[in-house]
């Protein structure tokens, strides 16, 4: 038969129900835990991972908002994607070549050094 594994979970929310689900069980059996040996230890983690499980569930919170804010900014990058496109062909055709650096009035960068030549095919 083999040996059986008894992993210990990454993921920190498992990790953090891991160790309330292991201190509740060493609580409950009191002084005649198998823990009883490490008891101050568990006793000191035990508002730790109150207040990390309290974490976990802002940071939870936090993403889910996050997303909300991130879809609402990416609503608007397309079309200003578009949008500059289309004016950096209006102001490169009204500006020039000689007159090109003048879109960084704009914003807009301008790199006027040569493409550096492709490497050679091996």
């Amino acid at each position: 038969m083999a040996k059986p594994r008894i992993p210990i979970p990454e993921n920190p929310t498992e990790l953090l129900a891991l160790g309330k689900s292991c201190y509740t069980a060493h609580q409950a059996a009191g002084t005649k835990s198998p823990l009883a040996g490490i008891a101050d230890d568990w006793t000191a983690m035990a508002p730790l991972i109150t207040q990390a499980q309290a974490d976990d569930a802002e940071a939870k919170r936090l993403e889910r908002e996050l997303e909300k804010v991130y879809e609402r900014r990416n609503k608007v990058t397309g079309p200003l994607t578009e949008l500059a496109r289309r004016s950096k062909d209006i102001l490169s055709g009204h500006f020039g070549p000689a007159r090109i650096h003048e879109m960084g009035d704009f914003g807009y960068t301008v790199d006027a050094t040569p493409k550096p030549p492709k490497p050679p095919k091996p």
